[in-house]
């Protein structure tokens, strides 16, 4: 593959890592102010299943955001084996992916666990 090549692709992986980032980071700001709101209305068949679903998509999108970072080391190593330039600060950019990884996964059962303590208490009212 070119440099050229190998550049578009690099940031075409950035890009959709980024992408799944923000829109994890959409859901589950949307899944917190729907279960804070709504949670205590449903009955116990829809809890559990708005639980799973949350769980189930979360899972997908850390999965999707460490299969995109393995993409995008996969180019930097190629870029750096031909000697070319490396567009991102790799000290920056592992520190920056070790937050967002943290904070999709340490994020995602924070939401499991508010939205399964809602389930308790809907279930005690």
């Amino acid at each position: 593959m070119s440099e050229a090549e190998l550049h578009q692709l690099l940031f075409d992986a950035v890009a959709e890592a980024r992408s799944n980032f923000d829109f994890w980071l959409s859901i589950t700001f949307a899944v917190l102010v729907g279960g804070h709101y709504t949670f205590g209305r449903l009955n116990q068949r829809f809890r559990r299943l708005a639980l799973s679903l949350y769980g189930f998509v979360a899972l997908a999108f850390f999965l999707r955001w460490l299969d995109a970072s393995s993409v995008v080391q996969e180019y930097t190593s190629q870029l750096d084996g031909l000697g070319s330039y490396v567009p991102f600060e790799q000290p920056v950019s592992h520190v920056a992916w070790a937050l967002q990884s943290a904070l999709i996964f340490v994020g995602s059962l924070a939401m499991l666990f508010f939205l399964g303590r809602k389930t308790k208490e809907a279930g005690h009212s």
